[in-house]
């Protein structure tokens, strides 16, 4: 059997991901995973956790069983890409797991594949395949500030068997090297159609994390130009120094429009459709300085329920990955002149859109990216 051991950014639940979707197409083809979470680390002394990560930091991650897979809670003293110091105490804990995980394994069979640069090492000297996996480019998203991770990525490009990139774009953060393009896709279970939208609901939604990428600005000032629009929020915070708290911009927005505006948390994957069969128009509301390499999951999952979207024109060939029925803007009174006309999408546009959304779910993404870790297909169980 096949063994996938997924060093990943983020823990299993929610489990909304790119690498959360990969990890369950390879169950679904039978590969065994190994989902090995993005650690709690010492701020967590402060909170009702204290006795866990504790527990954690000193103790092998404990396996349980979610969806399947086997996934491993761990924790950690500071998070890796602060320092180089950091990283390396991070991945001298990390690498303890990694290794008890494929002790014993068919190194031709395994494959340790990971998802931010600074675990990189925890992999270091391990008999069996190392891949990278690229969503994001952590150069940007960490404003330059940490070195260190500039360098991890050159050295990703000289050790690796091999490099996925989510965008082509990525590619760029590997020089001299050649990667493997697979972008990301929907679930297939999400895709169908709504069937008659219902006129004059006049709600707007946003599914996905809010981060600095979030333009709070332009949506404040949308909804100023919009007084009879409501907007619902779902998905988890992740602003820089405020662990999964809202940033103050963010507070001002929920404190700002009373009941108009109502965040839900994280949404479940098995919710996302009815989410979206009951919104007018969803929303794309990035900032483009923070947006370099993206492959937005956000336009397949709205198109799979064929909902318009006006989004702004966060990078330059955004054109080639979006689906059709977006409307592009990229300031306040556009942006609201967009939503009225998304509002009003014919059911030929939306069929298209759910159409184009079918040609591209996980299961479809699975051939090549499962032949880009094990270097042959895994399709077939083993």
């Amino acid at each position: 059997m096949k063994q996938l051991v997924m060093l990943a950014k983020s823990q299993w639940n929610p489990a909304i991901r790119r690498e959360h979707a990969l990890a369950k197409q390879a169950r679904a083809n039978g590969v065994r995973v190994d989902f090995v979470e993005a650690p709690d680390d010492v701020r967590q002394l402060a909170g009702h956790n204290r006795g866990r990560w504790l527990a954690n930091l000193w103790k092998p991650p404990r396996q349980r069983t979610q969806d399947q897979v086997n996934a491993y809670r761990r924790a950690t003293l500071v998070p890796g890409h602060r320092s180089p110091l950091a990283a390396s105490v991070d991945n001298r804990l990390l690498s303890r797991t990694v290794r008890a995980l494929c002790s014993g394994a068919d190194p031709g069979e395994t494959a340790v594949v990971v998802n931010v640069p600074w675990q990189w090492n925890a992999g270091a000297g391990l008999p069996c395949r190392r891949v990278f996996d690229a969503a994001d480019d952590w150069n940007l998203l960490l404003n330059g500030r940490r070195p260190h991770v500039a360098r991890l990525y050159q050295q990703i490009a000289d050790e690796a068997d091999t490099v996925i990139v989510a965008n082509e774009n990525l590619a760029e953060l590997f020089p001299g090297r050649a990667v493997e393009f697979v972008p990301n896709g929907t679930q297939a279970d999400l895709v169908a159609d709504p069937g008659q939208r219902r006129p004059g609901l006049q709600r707007m939604v946003y599914v996905g994390t809010f981060s600095e990428r979030f333009d709070v600005d332009l949506v404040s000032s949308v909804l100023t130009l919009l007084p009879d629009w409501t907007l619902d929020l779902f998905g988890e915070c992740r602003y820089a120094g405020h662990g999964n708290q809202p940033a103050p911009e963010f507070a001002q927005l929920l404190d700002g429009f009373g009941p108009r505006v109502s965040w839900h948390g994280v949404l479940q994957r098995p919710e996302l459709g009815a989410v979206l069969n009951n919104a007018s128009v969803a929303l794309v509301p990035h900032r483009a300085r923070f947006c370099r390499g993206q492959s937005s999951m956000k336009f397949l999952d709205y198109a799979a329920r064929g909902c318009p979207v006006v989004s702004t024109r966060w990078e330059a060939e955004i054109d080639r990955q979006a689906p059709p029925g977006v409307w592009f803007a990229d300031t306040p009174r556009t942006f609201a002149e967009a939503v009225h006309l998304a509002d009003a999408i014919d059911p030929g546009t939306a069929g298209s859109a759910i159409s184009w959304a079918r040609a591209q779910t996980w299961e479809q993404r699975w051939p090549l990216w499962a032949g880009a870790v094990f270097g042959a297909s895994a399709t077939a169980n083993n």
